[in-house]
């Protein structure tokens, strides 16, 4: 089955488009600019795509969680951001919400606090974004039903959604085998 999920695919070569095109980095400027538009309210899920070394990670890392952390107006309809790498097996392997918070918060919070943390993200999912970064380095056949019905958008439905990517992850890529 194709994706479900209605992902707007953004190119973010085309967010920076003030830069000159001899320049390969992406200023930090651009990288604001480019994820503040990444997730209006009014967009669920979105595929970003540009090639290698432009900053995609860097940006939705440092960046991203940093300025919604300090900045009451960067993507204030999210209480709480998610970040997974998946490149790595843990990630990809997780097989509910609280495992994808035990990744990101084991050494931060008590047990107690995980558990409301994961009460919110069932109650309140359209408050809560997740980025999961490297789609290129797996497929979705490598990733658990979780977080594939995640990235469908069968799991968590209204949770909003940032999927990164290199060019070479298409819809195939996207695709349930």
């Amino acid at each position: 089955a194709a994706i479900q999920r209605n992902l707007q695919e953004i190119d973010l070569h085309d967010l920076f488009n003030e830069l000159p095109e001899s320049e390969p980095a992406v200023e930090p400027q651009a990288k604001r600019k480019a994820v503040a538009t990444a997730l209006a309210p009014e967009i669920e899920a979105v595929l970003a795509i540009a090639s290698a070394g432009c900053g995609k990670t860097y940006m939705f890392t440092k960046v991203a969680p940093w300025r919604w952390a300090t900045r009451p107006d960067f993507w204030p309809d999210f209480d709480l951001v998610i970040f997974g790498e998946l490149r790595y097996p843990e990630v990809r392997q997780v097989t509910t919400i609280k495992g994808l918070l035990d990744l990101e918060l084991h050494n931060i919070l008590a047990i107690s606090d995980q558990e409301a943390i994961c009460k919110f993200v069932m109650e309140h999912p359209e408050r809560v974004c997740i980025i999961f970064d490297g789609l290129d380095e797996t497929s979705l056949t490598h990733c658990s039903r979780f977080v594939t019905n995640i990235i469908q958008g069968s799991e968590l439905p209204g949770v909003h959604l940032i999927v990164t990517s290199r060019p070479c992850a298409d819809a195939f890529t996207l695709s349930d085998p």
